[in-house]
């Protein structure tokens, strides 16, 4: 983050971390199988009166040959069950866009 962090930096790398914390607790919990295990975020503002914070995408990547459709379930799960996601709720529009490769 670094010198230039400002205050949503810090809240989108909040919600991006508890993110993937819950994730690999669920995947753990599940036995899931997984080589690689990344995220990225991004975070639309708007600065019309009154600023506000508008959307936050989570586009996690897992590396798996687990079924796609189990593993987009477990991200879900993930996503009601952060409590950082909890916090916003209501707030801040929440997507998050799972992609699943194959191992090698």
């Amino acid at each position: 983050l670094g010198e230039d962090a400002t205050p949503e930096d810090l809240l989108l790398s909040a919600l991006a971390a508890c993110f993937m914390i819950t994730f690999g607790i669920i995947l753990e919990k599940n036995q899931v199988v997984y080589e690689a295990l990344r995220i990225t975020a991004e975070l639309k503002t708007s600065v019309e009166f009154p600023p506000a914070i508008r959307e936050a995408t989570l586009q996690p990547e897992i590396v798996s040959d687990a079924d796609p459709d189990l593993l987009k379930g477990f991200a879900g799960r993930a996503e009601k069950m952060c409590l950082i996601s909890k916090a916003v709720e209501g707030n801040i529009q929440k997507t998050v866009n799972l992609i699943v490769r194959r191992m090698s």
